[in-house]
């Protein structure tokens, strides 16, 4: 019985470590699309943008923000300006 109950109570303990630590990472993933970095092309989700005059596929929010904030020309959300394609 002294088992079960030891067992239980450390898989409970796991259930609700892993839930803290998926909140936590959650939670600053959010904060750092909606209120730091910006600006982006979708602060949600992967987009293809131009890059220094390169088509880059997949390019996450943090990442989109980099490059818009790099003062590179040739970069921005509208991709009929740009040439080739990289994968990132």
């Amino acid at each position: 019985m002294k088992r079960s109950i030891k067992r239980s109570l450390s898989f409970a303990a796991a259930v609700a470590v892993g839930g803290l630590a998926f909140g936590l990472f959650w939670s600053a993933q959010m904060h750092a699309r909606t209120v730091g970095g910006g600006p982006y092309c979708d602060s949600m989700n992967n987009v293809s943008m131009c890059y220094n005059g390169s088509l880059v596929t997949n390019v996450d929010p943090t990442t989109q923000s980099q490059y818009l904030n790099s003062g590179k020309p040739g970069t921005g959300c509208d991709t009929s300006l740009c040439s080739g394609t990289t994968g990132k």
